[in-house]
């Protein structure tokens, strides 16, 4: 078996905050390049780990602008449904999302559940709250034997510490009996890494929402089980940071990052609760004088997370 594989694409029609040029138009462009990419190198298939589109629900012209491309090259197309895919971060009550129309309509569009051929088995397990926890417990574990076994969890897995606040498993405190795991839901990159003879992919984001992506360029992987291979392909289409990105935006943040601890520690204990959230934190940061800048970032850090 042979497919491309990317997750985190986050596609959208609007621009996120500190984001030059037009979001859309780029990602249709590294969408373009995926699907030739599994072209030229005769996949099998095009596997997504989730997060396609940033919302559950964005426009039909982001929706049919995905779909026909993938239709009109007649690839079928595997895809994790990741948080950002999902209303209340449950499947189950998404059925009016942007993914789950795509999975009743389209021929070539599909969820990954389970997927297998004489030599390769793969899991896709969609996102859910606090899978993390249960990760941990129970590892990722395969009853199939005499087969190339891949997993696809949209999960929080890490290859170093982490801050302790976020929800996260390290690898090496998982239990895993796959041959691979192709994560995804994690921005940073950090290419193939070996632990207790499992190999962990993670190519960070496909769609670059904001600043903090500015070291990330995005890529894909060319997935071969037969024999196991992967290669790390680099897109053309991919603008450098400086081009997509307000770089001095980013130095100022980087700058004032003792003034956004502070002002966030400055938002306990407010009680606001007429006020949305993003208003409180409008609200506070004019009353204490703070930086536009260390505004602008933490609206846009809560635009990334819902």
């Amino acid at each position: 078996m042979k497919f491309i594989y990317f997750s985190d694409a986050h596609g959208k029609g609007k621009n996120s905050r500190n984001r030059l040029g037009d979001f859309f138009s780029d990602w249709l462009l590294k969408i373009d390049e995926a699907i030739k990419l599994t072209i030229d190198n005769k996949c099998d298939y095009r596997m997504i780990g989730g997060d396609v589109f940033d919302s559950p629900n964005v426009s039909n012209t982001v929706v049919d602008e995905f779909v026909d491309r993938i239709e009109n090259a007649n690839l079928q197309c595997y895809i994790v449904p990741g948080n950002h895919d999902m209303t209340a971060h449950n499947w189950e009550l998404s059925k009016s999302s942007a993914l789950a129309h795509i999975f009743r309509r389209s021929k070539n569009i599909h969820r990954l559940t389970e997927l297998e051929d004489d030599k390769t088995y793969i899991k896709g397990i969609a996102y859910y709250h606090d899978m993390e926890t249960d990760i941990k417990k129970d590892g990722l574990k395969t009853n199939v034997n005499n087969k190339y076994t891949i997993v696809i969890p949209h999960a929080f897995i890490t290859i170093k510490d982490f801050h302790p606040d976020v929800l996260h498993v390290k690898a090496e405190d998982i239990d895993c009996n796959y041959d691979l795991v192709l994560c995804s839901h994690f921005h940073e990159q950090w290419g193939i890494e070996e632990v207790n003879n499992t190999k962990y992919l993670n190519l960070g984001a496909f769609g670059r929402l904001s600043v903090s992506d500015i070291k990330s360029m995005p890529k894909v992987a060319l997935v071969e089980t037969e024999p196991a291979k992967i290669t790390i392909l680099e897109l053309s289409s991919a603008k450098k940071a400086q081009e997509v990105f307000d770089i001095e935006k980013y130095e100022e943040l980087k700058a004032n990052k003792k003034d956004i601890k502070q002002f966030i520690d400055s938002l306990r204990d407010v009680d606001l609760q007429s006020m949305d959230l993003g208003q409180q934190v409008t609200k506070i940061g004019k009353e204490q004088k703070i930086e536009q800048s260390v505004i602008d970032h933490i609206l846009n850090t809560m635009e990334n997370v819902k």
